[in-house]
């Protein structure tokens, strides 16, 4: 019998005795060829589409939304037959391509919705088919609200689907018959452009955890200083930066997992950057210290220091015994003179009183049998005996109390120092005029011998050594590691002083003691350039603040206020340079991180409820993996690396601007676009 369809076709030679349910079957597997007839038409008769192209696109995007359903709900099915049909081939059977369950696509045929007229016939109806059932999707499920961000979605979307669909029709054009074929084929030319756009949300959801409640004065601080680094010759990232601005962020373990990464090119890229850091530092370093001074280290230069403190001590003392002497030589003339009313005499059982000290009379009888002290075969009871006893115990004090002569002798100095002072109590009580001297000279001795004595002059002055050893005498004295008592005005003096007997020394030491202290902080380890090493020198020289105050006043007391500006700009990309986490740190942030990594953009499928094959599974994930650690490594290392990083954590994943930051990133990105509106920018 015939039998009449819906659409007034008819189907001939039907069996009588048919039931129902096999009538139905065989009018659907009528009207499913009738819908297939309609894809293969000839190409040499374009117009069976042309009366209605409208409802040719109308069914496209019909089918778009039914692609979806067919996805969810087909997704066990269809990986059960692809499973079924890799195994049916690996054992040599002959088996037929695997078809894709679409359960919403057959309602959809079975109730005359998408019907067989309605199916594109020509290459490019075909094209814009598979255009439009790409867009629909991503359309329908865009946050756009405006008309601007709509069409803008619309069109990106459009344009990956026709880069598909032509890609699929070529193939088809080439004999392909394999449906996996084509779908790979289709799957990888729209990758292109889309695999960039489909990796966006982890990157940016990651990079906006890290940089939560930055102000736009952290962020504008933290670009100018990637800037300064790169002008400096020794680039930092963006995470460095971030973190030397804002104390903390969660950015530095972010670039340590993209170095760590064995998969894809973000360690590479990170590796290759990093691999530049010693030799850039030793440039940016070496650049800062000629500006400190010009000259190269020295071995005279720890003698040369210690010579100008020596000097320095030397005429401050000479300077004040100057000032004394014409009331001393006052007192002694009035003491041979006697004047009534204002000197006493010398008597002689007071000086046989004195002469008990044997530190004393050691002295008188030494100056009585000398001629150099101008009084060799005088009475001891003569003033200018007594006065050059005193002046030769002096000496002796000195001598027996300065490491640098060789004779360092704590008791005897204390003697002779007794000794002296017995003797100038004695002479000033017999003169107002030696009386005043002394005063003056003890006033003299506390107000600018003895800081100088006691004080880092002093210390330098009396340092011995080979030169490596007054070195770090010298460093222990002028850069403290842990300053209690020296300050920025004890280091600004001292220059200032020893500049005084060599104009050059103190900028010559400075430059060569920094110099020291970085090739030792930067040495290699275990036969590698050490990374790190700058940010240790930094660490070392300017650990807390006083030690940073203390360089302050030596640098510019040295050289100049405007050497020290630049130094500490070098300072500055050194600490953040510090902020990079060493290895095989933050372990557990780094297991949370790759799930992160794993399952974005086409990773996302793997979240679906389904049962997706081992081999599927760490494909993928490798491949997000991969790529988006290598997206993450070229913006972290870019000059602009904090603007793009704001940027994409401002942004919205997945809005268009994320995108085209991403693209940006990663050089995938052609032809201009328009300005973006401001609803995607937020």
């Amino acid at each position: 019998m015939d039998v009449k369809m819906p659409d007034g076709t008819v189907v001939t030679n039907v069996p009588d005795n048919i039931t129902k349910a096999e009538l139905d079957a065989k009018l659907f597997a009528n009207k499913q060829a009738s819908l297939e007839g309609g894809r293969t038409e000839s190409l040499l008769n374009p117009q069976a589409n042309e009366r209605n192209i409208p409802a040719v696109l109308g069914q496209s995007a019909i089918k778009g939304v039914a692609n979806i359903g067919d996805f969810a709900l087909g997704a066990p099915q269809n990986l059960s037959r692809i499973a079924a049909y890799t195994v049916g081939k690996l054992a040599g059977k002959d088996v037929d391509y695997p078809r894709y369950a679409t359960p919403v696509t057959n309602q959809l045929v079975q109730h005359d919705i998408l019907k067989p007229e309605n199916e594109p016939n020509t290459p490019l109806l075909k094209t814009a088919d598979f255009a439009v059932q790409s867009a629909v999707p991503g359309t329908l499920f865009s946050k756009a609200r405006t008309l601007p961000t709509v069409a803008k979605n619309v069109a990106e979307n459009l344009a990956q689907g026709v880069i598909g669909g032509a890609t699929t029709e070529l193939g088809k054009a080439s004999g392909f018959q394999n449906p996996l074929a084509e779908q790979l084929i289709a799957g990888t030319s729209m990758a292109i452009p889309g695999s960039i756009y489909a990796m966006r949300n982890t990157p940016s959801t990651v990079v906006n955890q890290a940089m939560r409640n930055m102000t736009s004065e952290q962020l504008s601080a933290a670009q100018n200083l990637v800037d300064r680094s790169y002008l400096s010759g020794s680039p930092i990232t963006g995470a460095e930066a971030i973190t030397q601005v804002m104390g903390s962020s969660k950015l530095p373990s972010i670039q340590r997992y993209v170095e760590n990464q064995p998969r894809g090119e973000g360690a590479s890229i990170m590796g290759d950057f990093m691999a530049n850091r010693p030799q850039n530092n030793r440039t940016m370093v070496g650049n800062a210290l000629n500006e400190i001074s010009p000259n190269a280290p020295s071995s005279t230069t720890p003698g040369r220091l210690q010579t100008s403190a020596a000097k320095l001590l030397r005429g401050a003392e000479k300077g004040v015994t100057e000032s004394v002497n014409p009331f001393y030589e006052r007192g002694v003339n009035e003491m041979q003179n006697l004047t009534e009313g204002k000197v006493l005499p010398i008597m002689p059982n007071e000086i046989n009183k004195l002469a008990k000290n044997p530190v004393i009379a050691d002295a008188i009888n030494h100056v009585t049998s000398n001629a150099y002290t101008g009084v060799k075969g005088l009475s001891a009871n003569d003033p200018r005996v007594l006065q050059a006893a005193k002046v030769y115990l002096d000496a002796q004090y000195g001598n027996f109390s300065n490491p640098m002569a060789g004779s360092l002798d704590k008791a005897k100095a204390a003697n002779a120092w007794s000794g002296s002072r017995e003797l100038d109590s004695y002479l000033s009580s017999k003169s107002p005029s030696y009386a005043q001297g002394s005063q003056n000279f003890e006033n003299a001795q506390n107000r600018e011998i003895n800081p100088i004595r006691q004080g880092i002059v002093g210390s330098i002055a009396n340092a011995t050594g080979i030169p490596e050893e007054l070195m770090a005498q010298q460093s222990r004295v002028l850069t403290p590691n842990a300053p209690k008592a020296t300050t920025p005005a004890d280091i600004t003096r001292t220059v200032d002083l020893l500049r005084r007997k060599d104009p050059n020394i103190a900028s010559d030491w400075t430059r060569q003691n920094l110099e020291g202290i970085f090739n030792e902080t930067t040495q290699s380890m275990q036969g590698k350039q050490n990374q790190f090493g700058g940010a240790k020198f930094a660490s070392t020289i300017t650990g807390n603040e006083a030690q940073r105050n203390n360089l302050k006043a030596l640098v510019e007391a040295s050289s100049g206020k405007g050497t020290w500006e630049g130094f500490n700009n070098m300072l500055e990309v050194l600490q953040a340079q510090g902020q990079r986490m060493p290895a095989n740190s933050a372990t557990a942030f780094n297991n949370i991180l790759t799930q992160e990594m794993e399952s974005g953009g086409k990773g996302a499928f793997l979240k679906l409820p389904v049962s997706i094959p081992t081999m599927i599974r760490e494909g993928v994930q490798a491949w997000e993996l991969g790529k988006n650690t290598e997206m993450l490594a070229k913006m972290l290392t870019d000059p602009k690396s904090v603007e793009k990083l704001n940027e994409l954590a401002k942004t919205k994943p997945n809005s268009a601007k994320a995108r085209n930051i991403v693209n940006s990133a990663v050089g995938g990105y052609v032809g201009q676009k328009p300005e973006l509106a401001p609803e995607e920018n937020k």
